[in-house]
């Protein structure tokens, strides 16, 4: 069923931890992430939102479990396309690299969901 307005979704997938600047972790982040990193350079030059808005109508509150918020996953898709990184690469710097974390809008204490495919790269058998 698909959300009754664009405004409703919006809302929904606009989590508060997007909002670093009141938080703890944000002056965890000024102290770990140099000011001249390239991903803040990048966080300061591109707006991101327009993400959220071109995917609002593909979430929908009543239907299923709680998604990833699609900024965060455009982020981290955009760090593996950016530093040329495979899966597992990606994860795993997002997982322990704070500025990666950061850019991804990630608190430090959370971790994107470990990848459960075998590691010869082919599909689980059995």
């Amino acid at each position: 069923m698909p959300c009754s307005t664009s405004s409703l979704c919006f809302q929904i997938i606009c989590y508060a931890e997007h909002s670093r600047q009141n938080s703890f972790f944000a002056m965890l982040y000024e102290q770990l992430v140099l000011p001249d990193h390239l991903l803040r350079r990048i966080a300061a030059t591109v707006d991101f939102d327009f993400v959220s808005e071109l995917v609002c109508d593909c979430y929908c509150p009543d239907t299923g479990r709680p998604s990833w918020d699609p900024l965060i996953l455009f982020k981290v898709v955009f760090l593996q396309f950016l530093y040329d990184l495979s899966d597992r690469e990606i994860e795993e710097q997002v997982n322990l690299n704070l500025a990666c974390k950061w850019f991804a809008g990630l608190q430090p204490v959370r971790e994107l969901a470990k990848s459960r495919r075998p590691n010869n790269g082919r599909p689980h058998q059995g």
